[in-house]
Order: structure tokens, then C-alpha cells, then sequence
């Protein structure tokens, strides 16, 4: 990592249907064939009971990614679905301190966050572990290729 961002250089704001080519193309770059569709996007964009929560994350006013987590009315938990930085930023501390300024906005309502990342990702699970998310379950196929994830959680 050759930096950790905090304060005005990372902000985030609630992504908008005007996002919707922005969300695609980062997902054009950063994620092969299990990429999100246009209308999986939309969808997460519009919810309209509010249970999920789809951001644009950005790094010195401009947009570097996005950040999709779904929660539950009336539950304790958030589940990162997916977190996205364009390749050109990455490695750069921006997602460390983005997830670092999302999971203290869920903290004193909600108890825990979950997510599953494949058990290939080694530098994933570094990164996350690094965050105090550890272990606790095994997915088998869960990608659509067949791969396995695992499952990880932090206390908030």
C-alpha cells in the first residue's frame, strides 16, 4: 500500500441513475464475466425500501469506485456485496479508508458486517483480515464459475 487516505481526499455519496454508465464501466475494468448488469445496477440504485445501499466512493472529488451492501429491515447485520476501485487507483488506501468511514456509520445500529470473497483472493483476504474481519464459514460454488467462497465477519 503506498498510502492511507483519510479525511477530504475520500469521501462517498449515495450512487443516482445517472451513475448507472459510471458503475458499468467500472465494472467493465475491474470484474470479468461475473460483472454486474445494467439492470442489477439500476436495481440496487433504486431500491426502494432501502435496503440497499449503493455508493460512489471518491478520491480527491472524483469518482474511483463503489461500494454495494445490503441490510435487512430490522437486522443487526450488513453484508458487503461488493466493493469496487478502478485499477488505476488501487493500492492506494482509498478502499481501506472508505470501508474504514462506511463501517463506523453502521456501528451503534447494526451489530456485525458479513461478506464472502473467493478462497483464491489471497490479497483480499489479507486485505480484509487486515480490517479485523476474520473467518467463519466456508461457501462451496457459490461464484458462478464453481469457485468456493469464504465467509468473513467483523464486530462493529
Amino acid at each position: 500500500m503506498t498510502g492511507s487516505y483519510d479525511g477530504p481526499e475520500i469521501t462517498s455519496r449515495p450512487a443516482t441513475i445517472d451513475d448507472l454508465p459510471l458503475l458499468i464501466r467500472m465494472e467493465e475494468l475491474s470484474f470479468g464475466p461475473e460483472r454486474f448488469t445494467r439492470r442489477m445496477l439500476s436495481r440496487y440504485i433504486r431500491n426502494p425500501n432501502g435496503s440497499i445501499v449503493t455508493e460512489v466512493i471518491e478520491y480527491r472529488g472524483e469518482p474511483a469506485g463503489y461500494a454495494v451492501f445490503f441490510t435487512r429491515r430490522g437486522g443487526r447485520t450488513v453484508s458487503l456485496h461488493s466493493i469496487c476501485i478502478i485499477p488505476e487507483l488501487r493500492n492506494r488506501g482509498i478502499a481501506r479508508s472508505y470501508l474504514g468511514q462506511a463501517l463506523s456509520r453502521f456501528r451503534g445500529h447494526l451489530s456485525s458486517a458479513v461478506l464472502r470473497v473467493r478462497v483464491s483472493n489471497e490479497s483480499a483476504l489479507g486485505f480484509y483480515r487486515s480490517l479485523g474481519f476474520g473467518i467463519v464459514g466456508h461457501q462451496l460454488r457459490y461464484y458462478p464459475d464453481g469457485e468456493d467462497a469464504l465467509i468473513m465477519t467483523l464486530r462493529l
